[in-house]
Formats: C-alpha cells, sequence, structure tokens
C-alpha cells in the first residue's frame, strides 16, 4: 500500500490536487469564522459522539463544491454518508476530526479531506485553521505545510534506543470502544515517551517528524484515507492492524504509521508482522 504510484496521470492528479486545495481554502474560512464567533453548540449523535453547525455546514460546503464540479464523483462524508457509491472517485471528508475538541477550544482539530479513485488513496489534506497551518499532498506529489516541500523523515540514529522515540496512540477511551487497552498499555509501557492524542494532529505530527510514529484506533475511511495518501511522500509507513469481529462490525480500522523503522518497532511490540 505505501509504494504505489498514483493510479492516475499526473496531469489528472495534479488537476484535483488544486481543485481540492481551492475546496480547503473556503472550508477554512468558514470554520475560522464560526471559530472565532464562539457561539455554536454541540449534540450527541446516535453513537454518542458529538457534533456541531460547524461539522454540519463545513460538510455542507465541501459537497456542494464537490457536486458542482465533479457530479460524477462519490463522496463519503461523516455527517451525510455516502453518494455515487459505484463511481471510481471517491471525496472523503471528516468535516471537523475532534469535534469534542473544538467544543472545549482546544485549536488541534481539523478538516480532513481525501481523495481515491478505484478504491486507491490519491490526496490527502489535513487543515488545522486555529493553528494556521494545512499539510497537503498526493501520490508523486509529495506533501507540502503551506504549500512548503516537506522533507523526508530523517531515519532513527544509528544505535539509538528505539524505545525512546516518541510515539503517539489515541486516548484510553478511545481504546475501550473496542477492547483494545491491552494494545494500549502495550504501547505506553513499551515506548518511554508516548503521547496521547485525540485528533487528527497527531497524523500531522507523523508526517512532521514530531511524533516517530503514531498507532491510531477506530479510524473510519474518512479518517484513514488522507494519512494512508500521504505517509508514504515523506518515506514513511503506514500499516493497517488486525482488526476484530466487532473492529469488523463498526467499520473500525487500527493502523501505525511514521518512520519505517519504529512503525515496525511498535508492529513487533503488539506481535504484529508487517502485512498481516
Amino acid at each position: 500500500m505505501n509504494a504505489q504510484p498514483s493510479p492516475l496521470s499526473a496531469g489528472e492528479t495534479r488537476e484535483l490536487y488544486a481543485f481540492g486545495t481551492t475546496l480547503i481554502e473556503e472550508c477554512r474560512a468558514l470554520v475560522l469564522e464560526l471559530w472565532e464567533q464562539n457561539s455554536y453548540e454541540s449534540e450527541l449523535k446516535s453513537d454518542k459522539s458529538p457534533v456541531t453547525q460547524v461539522d454540519i455546514r463545513a460538510e455542507e460546503l465541501l459537497r456542494a463544491r464537490i457536486n458542482e464540479r465533479y457530479p460524477d464523483h462519490g463522496i463519503l462524508g461523516e455527517e451525510f454518508g455516502t453518494t455515487n457509491t459505484d463511481s471510481d472517485y471517491c471525496w472523503t471528508i471528516d468535516p471537523i476530526d475532534g469535534t469534542d475538541n473544538l467544543v472545549r477550544r482546544i485549536p488541534t482539530f481539523g478538516t480532513m479531506l481525501g481523495l481515491s479513485y478505484k478504491q486507491v488513496p490519491v490526496l490527502g489534506y489535513l487543515d488545522h485553521p486555529a493553528l494556521g497551518f494545512c499539510l497537503s499532498g498526493g501520490k508523486g506529489l509529495g506533501v507540502t505545510r503551506n504549500g512548503v516541500p516537506l522533507p523526508k523523515l530523517p531515519p532513527v540514529p544509528q544505535g539509538a534506543a528505539i524505545e525512546l522515540e516518541t510515539v503517539g496512540i489515541s486516548t484510553p477511551l478511545m481504546a475501550a470502544r473496542n477492547g483494545s487497552l491491552g494494545m494500549f498499555d502495550t504501547v505506553v509501557h513499551t515506548f518511554r515517551n508516548s503521547r496521547m492524542y485525540y485528533d487528527c494532529y497527531g497524523h500531522s505530527l507523523a508526517l512532521l517528524g514530531g511524533l516517530s510514529a503514531m498507532v491510531e484506533l477506530n479510524l473510519r475511511l474518512w479518517d484513514m484515507l488522507p494519512i494512508s495518501a500521504l505517509m508514504a511522500e515523506v518515506g514513511g509507513l503506514w500499516v493497517p492492524l488486525p482488526r476484530s469481529e466487532l473492529d469488523l462490525e463498526k467499520g473500525y480500522c487500527h493502523a501505525v504509521f511514521g518512520r519505517p523503522e519504529v512503525v515496525r518497532a511498535v508492529l513487533r511490540a503488539l506481535g504484529v508482522a508487517e502485512g498481516e
């Protein structure tokens, strides 16, 4: 999965990337306007996760722009489900990843936008409006931060203790939702500089190198498509983890991604063979 070239031509990939960039820029302006107003309220959805008018209006905007430009493309979004399911092109939308952080005025929330073609991730966008930066790119395009290309992730220094590398992981609450507390305990006890992240900020830190690896639990397609399109472009590795029957029933995926040496160390600690 990590070495796949774009299934689209270079020209089409660049055209779609430019369109996605305009989407993110327009969405960011809306989110920042609502963030500054600070007048939104949250409600609980049927799965007990929070939603606000920021989530709703951001996804409505993105869907409207995609439908205007590419009416035959599929869309899968967190708040409004799926359209055009038979299309080879599928845009994924998580309008606000980390809604609870948004509500609590913690600025690490973000908008996640992705595009796949024939189920191959092609483009990814991780936008942090309140922090003022966006990571974006795609297959064969590399990854940029606010338009400036990111370098490849540096290797772990020879002889360095791998267990001292900084590894991120979802919160215990996220792990408990599907019986993955054992996985959480293994990571935090194996990697002494582990950190907990609740939203896509952990994904961005893995691309930037602040985290050597991120272990993400309970991902849906809109959560995982952007990072799976981007990770290899900075020389990283993205590996899905085995799923239980409960995970499959709920549509969850778990993954670890980051510097290849550290990702493989996490897999060893969890007793998982790469590619399993």
